[in-house]
């Protein structure tokens, strides 16, 4: 794969230090915000830790197109408070792949504060999320996988050829742009935990949603942080559109962990399995290997048969 060493450093950095620490400055101290530049739904489109997603639209004067809806998230400065270093890497990622080609990765609209929060504004996605559709048909037939899957790792090749490993691919980050009848037209969501890949030295810092980690993401010792980590999170997408729940799903968190840490998957029960194809199920084997450098590539992936 050949790919660039992505440099951040003209990207500034946002939001400042100072926008967490003055939470704590007497009101005559603190810094002076605008209001909040657009109106909410009343309903929220997800809700994460620490922030929540709303559709809006743009209000004030000299704003020409105020009929165009956007996805807003809103971030609590307080409770990023002293972990504000997520935001400014989620931020400066989105800056940097807003600027891309590629249609299938979100784009930043807009960002801003108030005294209380963080806002990120991106392009709004009507078409609803992987997870909403595969749990509204139970589960997806293999074509539809296929076109799906296809997509997810084009996209996820645009990611790494420029050294970012998104760390958290999973049904709910993947949406789609406008309707159901083209199910390629798809979106990748929510850098909180992307990193740029640093080939020497690796990534350590956790990140990721439990159901999709890749083996090294539990236990360092298997190996350093790469963009195998995005291979693994494919092969478990791949298996829950095929049949509508996880490769490791355990009792408990300890029991889940030591699924994946030992790749204790399987093609069962039959009956959700015996008219997948082989080159489907060879697929997800390929995803699921324990050790990261024998995993394959995105690139190799999209060649594999089952896609090609």
């Amino acid at each position: 794969m050949l790919s660039t060493v992505l440099d951040l450093s003209s990207i500034e950095v946002w939001p400042p230090r100072e926008s967490f620490s003055s939470l704590f400055y007497s009101s005559s101290r603190r810094r002076t915000y605008h209001d909040c530049k657009y109106i909410l739904s009343k309903s929220s489109l997800g809700t994460g830790s620490y922030a929540t997603v709303y559709e809006c639209k743009r209000v004030g004067d000299g704003y020409k197109n105020r009929s165009q809806h956007f996805a807003i998230k809103k971030i609590e400065k307080r409770k990023m408070y002293g972990r504000e270093f997520v935001v400014q890497n989620e931020f400066r990622i989105l800056k940097f792949i807003s600027s891309l080609s590629s249609s299938s990765l979100i784009k930043l609209v807009d960002y801003f504060e108030t005294d209380e929060n963080l806002y990120l504004v991106t392009q709004l996605c009507k078409g609803g999320e992987l997870f909403d559709l595969i749990l509204s048909h139970n589960k997806l037939n293999e074509r539809n996988t296929r076109v799906i899957v296809k997509s997810i790792l084009n996209s996820v090749l645009v990611l790494h050829h420029n050294n970012i490993i998104h760390r958290d691919l999973k049904s709910e980050n993947i949406l789609f742009s406008s309707n159901l009848q083209n199910l390629s037209d798809i979106l990748i969501v929510d850098f909180g935990f992307s990193m740029i890949y640093d080939k020497k030295q690796g990534t350590n810092e956790n990140g990721g949603t439990l159901s999709y980690m890749a083996p090294e993401l539990i236990d360092k010792t298997i190996g350093k942080q790469s963009f195998a980590i995005d291979v693994w999170s494919i092969g478990v997408l791949t298996y829950f559109c095929l049949c509508g729940y996880f490769p490791f799903d355990c009792e408990n968190d300890d029991e889940t962990k030591e699924a994946i840490l030992t790749s204790d998957y399987y093609f069962e029960p039959i009956e959700y399995w015996n008219h997948i194809s082989n080159d489907a199920k060879n697929f997800i084997n390929q995803c699921f290997i324990i050790d990261p450098l024998k995993r394959p590539s995105v690139e190799a992936l999209l060649n594999h048969p089952f896609i090609s």
